[in-house]
């Protein structure tokens, strides 16, 4: 994600390969962990709300599968997993970056459901925008189908994971089934 938001901000075109992949040897991010919260930098420009907008989440899904993009990225992802203990989500965190993680829970909900959970997100988090259910839960499903159809790490369930359907869970719900998950919890 904050790759494809410093693809926008530098007005760089998702079919311009070359120019992607040049940012790719370059890129760099951090991230903190600060009151229960993770913060997203770019340099020193702290970057955590802007890539959770639509913008964001659609390019980032588009410039995903380009195996340059995936290899710098999941670089990144595996250094920063080696100086820290982590919780990661992503949708081939458990098949493609961390195949060996010592617990993989690939959760899912009903569409509608998500649609929902998104569209609430949104709320909160933009609320002086205008948010239409109809096309998020459009893009949700686009996307699934677009991720599960790829080439290259594919969306799918690790053989070796819990399948948890969080469709009829709250919040808390979720979280204290995946703390029972835990070994010696």
């Amino acid at each position: 994600r904050t790759l494809a938001l410093q693809l926008i901000e530098e007005n760089i075109d998702p079919t311009d390969l070359e120019s992607i992949e040049k940012l790719c040897e370059v890129f760099s991010f951090r991230s903190t962990f600060e009151n229960n919260h993770w913060r997203f930098f770019l340099g020193d420009r702290e970057v955590t709300k802007k890539i959770r907008t639509p913008k964001v989440t659609e390019l980032a899904s588009k410039i995903a599968p380009y195996p340059f993009v995936r290899k710098a990225m999941s670089a990144l992802q595996r250094a920063h997993a080696e100086r820290n203990n982590l919780i990661c989500e992503g949708r081939d965190i458990g098949t493609v970056i961390f195949p060996d993680a010592d617990l993989k829970i690939f959760l899912t909900a009903s569409p509608e459901i998500r649609s929902e959970r998104r569209y609430q997100e949104m709320q909160q988090k933009f609320p002086n925008e205008t948010h239409d259910f109809e096309k998020i839960k459009s893009d949700i499903i686009i996307r699934d189908a677009t991720d599960s159809n790829r080439d290259i790490a594919p969306l799918r369930c690790a053989e070796d994971a819990y399948r948890l359907d969080t469709s009829d869970m709250s919040i808390e719900e979720v979280v204290d089934t995946i703390i029972k998950m835990v070994p010696g919890s």
